[in-house]
């Protein structure tokens, strides 16, 4: 990632999310967005509460986030700590509903049906 790229992000780093302070100034919003053949999930470890996505395949899937646009040179270094690439999470080149090409960080660990964010909505689930 670099200066200028596009990042969907889907959880706590949303616009509205309660982490998005991390991007605040750093970032230029397009618009909210989906992503289609992908899941959400609530990974959750402890007291902090973060979503994972995974690569489906299933036309039915979608998961709605935010495009931005990188508008510092040291946000990706940033963002890869923040997300812990590329141990919990790999990133990924994706097209969203909307047309915009994005990177979009995905979940490398296992997940459970049973937290399935079926809205694919974190900040509605």
């Amino acid at each position: 990632m670099k200066l200028g790229d596009l990042v969907f992000v889907y959880g706590t780093l949303r616009v509205s999310g309660d982490r998005h302070s991390l991007l605040s100034g750093r970032t230029r919003l397009i618009q909210e967005d989906y992503l289609a053949r992908v899941r959400l999930y609530n990974i959750t470890e402890g007291s902090f509460p973060f979503p994972g996505l995974i690569l489906s395949g299933s036309i039915d899937d979608s998961v709605v986030g935010d495009v931005l646009e990188i508008a510092d040179p040291n946000l990706p270094a940033t963002l890869d700590r923040y997300e812990g690439y590329p141990s919990l999470y790999s990133r990924h080149r994706v097209l969203t509903e909307g047309g915009y090409d994005c990177w979009v960080y995905t979940w490398n660990g296992d997940v459970s049906e049973e937290r399935r964010i079926p809205s694919g909505d974190w900040l509605n689930r």
